[in-house]
């Protein structure tokens, strides 16, 4: 983070820089929930996975970004208290940033979808998305924040039994 001792310069350098990676973080995870992954018919763990269940069981009534705004509200006040406010305050960023990008792209590409073929070679969209939502982790770890759902979960796992690796924790959490 810029501390106190950075020039004016770095400061804006590190501002940019966050900024830059909390928009591509919650943009990659919201683009690819709405054209990737809910329209070739599966889904993921965590948040947006619970978002995209409920948005199809209700065949669209309940927006997936008011799901993942739901879910992850009490994730982040817990995180506020037991990992850091930083972490709580920009993973709360990105989460707000994902509602928002999923309410513009709900809205405005309604019908919005990325197929690979006639249906049979789905596993590219399974990687295409795989590719979206690992970089936007990693984007969104690399500033001190996460994306939110398993991730917080994941960090404050991590706090509790520092031995326990974060990706193995992410991946345990959404296999459930």
């Amino acid at each position: 983070m810029a501390s106190e001792r950075s020039t004016p310069k770095q400061k804006i350098l590190y501002w940019t820089k966050t900024v830059f990676y909390l928009l591509l973080s919650s943009f990659l995870i919201s683009f690819a929930a709405h054209a990737l992954i809910k329209p070739n018919d599966f889904t993921i763990g965590g948040a947006t996975g619970v978002a995209i269940l409920l948005n199809v069981l209700s065949k669209g009534k309940i927006p997936q970004s008011v799901v993942v705004f739901f879910i992850n509200l009490p994730l982040v006040v817990l995180s506020f208290f037991f990992v850091k406010k930083k972490f709580a305050l920009l993973s709360a960023t990105n989460i707000g940033l994902q509602t928002l990008w999923l309410v513009l792209i709900e809205t405005l590409f309604p019908d919005f979808k990325i197929e690979f073929g006639d249906g049979g070679e789905k596993i590219f969209a399974a990687i295409a998305a795989a590719l979206c939502i690992g970089t936007a982790i990693a984007l969104a770890f690399k500033i001190g924040g996460s994306t939110g759902g398993a991730d917080i979960a994941a960090v404050m796992i991590q706090r509790k039994f520092s031995a326990t690796s974060i990706a193995w924790v992410i991946f345990s959490i959404n296999s459930l």
